[in-house]
């Protein structure tokens, strides 16, 4: 690598070292002839002893005769010796979760292990076999009976045919999703919170919904996305207002809110909507499914799980389970079950269970294992564990995320906390089947945790998560190390606001270095963006160097705010904007930008705030090479220069080069940190606890080959998105003191800055007031965002309002670019209606008038028109041919009324009204 990238040196694992870290390579057990070896075989009799002649039959049963030597090893009637529990081949259906405690320790010298002969081939499942069935052809409905409760039922289980899973009965079909066209008050809405708890369908899905039988009212799940997560409501059984379903519990936030408006729902677990191929439901004691395409002529295996956990480990404060180890297993088949009054989501999926969990734990191995077909999570290292080593195993096909680390709330005094453990060479994909907004693996408030040489792909949400503590809190992780991941297909196009690697909160010490990021696609049609490396909220302390990001729709690094990072000798290239942005930077932020390399397909590779002082740029090179287009390098001053570099990629996740050496440098040595090149291997042998050297060997060598070749990164499909949609504000029926539903508001935490107030003489008796001083914290505060999705055809935005002697009203419409375009504009001033600079119209100050703006979308040089009318109905000559603002503007995303002044001021608006003709392309 080249002198100038200024790299740390490299541990003999490949890894950048920082503030001590280190990584520990797992102790080896103790000599074979000096274990205790108990033998399992689904052909044995737990009347036997469980030796190699007269192996046991059941878990359970061995690890009774295991319990009995650690017992008289704990009283001293018997030598310490290593523990093995040695699995034949075979599946080991369990009918509740297997549970360790404090009985089953083992030491350092002497651990207890329970493994597979073979590793491979022992599967630990709570999947009940309902049968075969061989459809004739495709579209068969199969029967297949299964005794079930009312929970089961109602909770919307998981089934798995051939190992695949079934779609849960849906309406609409999956691929497909409904759109919530408003959001819709409900009385005694807590402000803040008006539109959450009802919304309305459009007219075709409301009355699907109205027809409903009673059975599929009870059972029906309501699957409503937000920007980066999802939420599971009932159906309520309170009246709902006219037009609308209410649901229960309310979503946590208001419907359209997050900044998008194509809010996804779907309906699914009722009889009703069960019409699809893939599809299954439980109704008349049986699991009812439609066969798929593929599936004619085959014999066909149902799996219905009935455990939430397969797997406990749960020591007790000061007395932890200690030196236990899980090698060689394959663990399958949980459920998740909806529970009556529904699951809503703040982020991540934190709160779901997962199929393995651990708590109160030091040492504790997990180790080429695999877990799949989940309805939760895969392993939570969740309460007290430390030391613990997840090593070398799959994690595939799951309800919510791969692996999670820690809590999400944790005393920064205990010093017990969940830490210390490492993560290393796990293969993570096809997350978040029940809950989109999982991350592939989690951190949370937790220290000293080792990320290293893990895959992570086909995600519906981030790759990796670390940190959880909002702006600048004590900080409660840090010193944790993400280096040599491979993370690609993230995203999919499911949520947005998500990364490859995401951060959030004070995090000293944090190191994320080397890492590959291939394509971060969010769902552009609601909520923020998608970017490779995400510094969220109060992210500080945290050092970005070496990675390498590639093609992600918002850039490759993103600072929400925060302090002491910096950005060092990364490649940042292919993203579809700026590849550095810096949202908001606060009194406290400053960010470093040193010696990276950056390649946009925007012209403009550094966005927002990113000019700002705070913000240092040294030794950075950019390349026009994906924009063709003359780069705009002022706000880097003399910290960016020209660099002349290509980038090229291929299908293989790692498959990425340059002309440039220095830029196939930080290639190179990313791909090396994944694929562990150079590193000493573990002293492993047949007697240790885990598989062979060669055998290992042969595996890694296998899965780092078709990681590296096999796989594909891919695009994924064009996002769904909302027919325009008319939108009414309703500002006549919200409460005086409240904020009518529809409108997004900044600040969000002064609700006095904008409210309804009673106004006699305004068009419908009540206005939104804003509350405008100098106290604001930006100039344009306050202000409020309308969002639609107006692409094409002709839009017309009415709107009363009264202006006072020191308003500044600026009403703008905007496009979802980033940066965003701005297409008709006009500012609202005692002096007159400005439109380009220009007075256009008068204003009468105290006086209601209503303005119509109007234009075309979708077209080139789009013009637009203006009618202003003053109260008692004097219209003023029309104004058309109006020019833009931005010149390539052509749709309507948000609709902004901003305050922008710094005096006191109090403009009120009365009415907002926004109509899409799509027939209509009038000039």
């Amino acid at each position: 690598m080249p002198q100038r990238l200024g790299m740390p040196v490299l541990a003999p694992l490949g890894i950048v070292v920082a503030a001590g870290l280190a990584v520990t390579p797992p102790p080896s057990s103790a000599a074979a002839d000096d274990a205790i070896v108990i033998s399992v075989d689904a052909t044995g009799s737990d009347g036997a002893k469980g030796d190699d002649s007269a192996p046991v039959k059941t878990l359970p049963r061995a690890q009774a005769l295991a319990r009995e030597h650690l017992a008289a090893m704990a009283a001293g009637t018997a030598p310490r010796k290593p523990v093995r529990v040695m699995i034949g081949p075979g599946t080991y259906a369990l009918q509740s979760t297997w549970t360790f405690t404090p009985l089953d320790s083992g030491t350092d010298d002497a651990p207890v292990s329970y493994q597979a002969i073979k590793p491979g081939t022992v599967s630990i499942s709570s999947g009940i076999d309902l049968g075969s069935k061989t459809p004739a052809q495709a579209g068969a409905r199969l029967v297949f009976p299964a005794r079930a409760d009312a929970a089961t039922v109602n909770g919307g289980s998981q089934l798995f045919v051939n190992g695949r899973r079934a779609v849960l009965a849906r309406q609409p079909n999956e691929g497909q999703a409904w759109f919530v066209q408003s959001a819709v008050q409900v009385p005694g809405e807590a402000a803040g919170r008006q539109g959450s708890e009802a919304f309305k369908p459009a007219p075709a899905n409301l009355q699907w919904i109205a027809d409903l039988g009673a059975a599929d009212r009870k059972r029906a799940i309501v699957e409503v996305y937000q920007s980066w997560t999802t939420g599971k409501h009932r159906l309520s059984s309170q009246p709902a207002p006219p037009g609308s379903v209410r649901l229960a519990p309310r979503a946590l936030w208001p419907f359209l809110s997050l900044g998008g408006a194509s809010q996804r729902y779907f309906i699914q677990n009722v009889t009703a909507a069960w019409d699809a191929p893939g599809e299954w439901i439980y109704d008349d004691g049986a699991a009812r499914y439609i066969s798929r395409s593929d599936e004619a002529g085959k014999p066909l295996q149902a799996t219905l799980p009935v455990l939430e956990k397969l797997v406990v480990v749960q020591g007790e404060a000061g007395r932890p389970v200690s030196h236990l180890r899980l090698v060689g297993l394959s663990f399958a088949y949980t459920r998740f079950l909806t529970p009556e009054a529904g699951a809503t989501d703040n982020q991540a999926a934190y709160g779901v269970g997962a199929a393995i969990e651990v708590n109160k734990a030091i040492g504790f191995v997990f180790d080429n294992c695999s877990v799949q077909h989940t309805g939760g999570w895969g392993l939570w290292l969740r309460d007290g564990v430390r030391d613990a080593q997840v090593t070398d195993s799959s994690f595939s096909d799951l309800g919510a995320g791969a692996i999670k680390v820690g809590l999400a709330a944790q005393s920064p005094s205990d010093g017990g906390a969940t830490g210390a453990n490492q993560i290393v060479g796990n293969t993570v994909s096809h997350t978040g089947q029940v809950f989109p907004g999982a991350v592939g693996i989690y951190v949370g408030q937790s220290w000293d945790n080792r990320l290293l040489r893990n895959t992570v792909h086909d995600t519906t949400y981030t790759g990796i998560s670390v940190g959880w503590t909002w702006g600048y809190g004590p900080a409660t992780s840090g010193r944790n190390l993400i280096s040599g991941n491979l993370l690609y297909n993230i995203g999919q196009r499911q949520l947005a606001d998500l990364a490859g690697v995401y951060t959030l909160g004070r995090s000293p010490g944090t190191v994320i270095a080397r890492n590959i990021i291939r394509t971060v696609r969010g769902y552009n049609g609601y909520g923020s963006g998608a970017w490779g490396i995400y510094n969220d909220e109060g992210t500080s302390g945290i050092q970005v160097q070496g990675n390498v990001v590639v093609d992600t729709d918002s850039g490759g690094y993103h600072l929400h705010f925060g302090k002491d990072n910096t950005i060092e000798d990364n490649l940042f290239a292919g993203g579809d904007a700026a590849e550095i942005r810096v949202t908001k930077a606060d009194a406290d932020t400053n960010l470093t930008l040193r010696g990276n390399f950056l390649a946009p397909k925007a012209s403009q590779p550094l966005d927002q705030v990113a000019v700002s002082s705070p913000v240092k740029f040294e030794r950075n090179e950019v390349s026009s090479a994906l924009s063709g287009k003359r780069l705009d390098l002022e706000r880097c001053g003399k910290g960016c220069s020209a660099a002349s570099a290509d980038l090229k990629t291929g299908a293989g996740p790692t498959d990425i080069r340059s002309s440039n050496p220095a830029w196939m440098a930080v290639i190179n040595a990313a791909v090396a940190a994944w694929r562990d090149t150079g590193s000493t291997a573990r002293q492993e042998t047949a007697e240790g606890y885990m598989a062979p050297t060669r055998e290992r060997d042969v595996r890694k060598a296998a899965l780092s080959t078709a990681a590296a070749t096999g796989a594909a990164v891919v695009e994924p499909p064009r996002a769904l998105i909302a027919a325009a949609a008319d939108l009414s504000i309703d500002i006549a029926g919200t409460p005086e003191g409240e904020r009518p539903a529809n409108l997004r508001y900044l600040p969000v935490d002064k609700p006095a800055s904008m409210q309804v107030q009673v106004q006699r003489d305004a068009p419908t008796g009540k206005c939104l007031v804003f509350n405008d001083s100098a106290t604001m914290a930006n100039r344009w505060e306050p202000a409020v965002f309308a969002t639609v999705n107006h692409t094409e055809g002709r839009t017309q935005v009415d709107f009363d309002l009264k202006a006072d002697a020191a308003t500044a009203m600026l009403v703008e419409w905007r496009d979802n670019a980033s940066p965003y375009l701005a297409g008709p504009s006009l500012r609202i001033t005692a002096a007159g209606v400005e439109v380009g600079g220009k007075v256009v119209a008068p204003v009468a100050v105290g006086r209601w008038m209503h303005y119509t703006m109007s234009a075309p979308l979708g077209t080139d040089h789009p013009l637009w028109a203006l009618q202003v009318t003053t109260n008692g109905g004097r219209k003023a000559d029309p104004l058309a041919g109006l020019p833009v603002k931005n010149p390539t503007w052509r749709r309507l995303t948000t609709l902004v009324f901003s305050s922008d002044t710094d005096v006191e001021s109090h403009p009120c608006v009365a009415s907002i009204r926004i109509v899409n003709r799509s027939g209509d392309t009038r000039r």
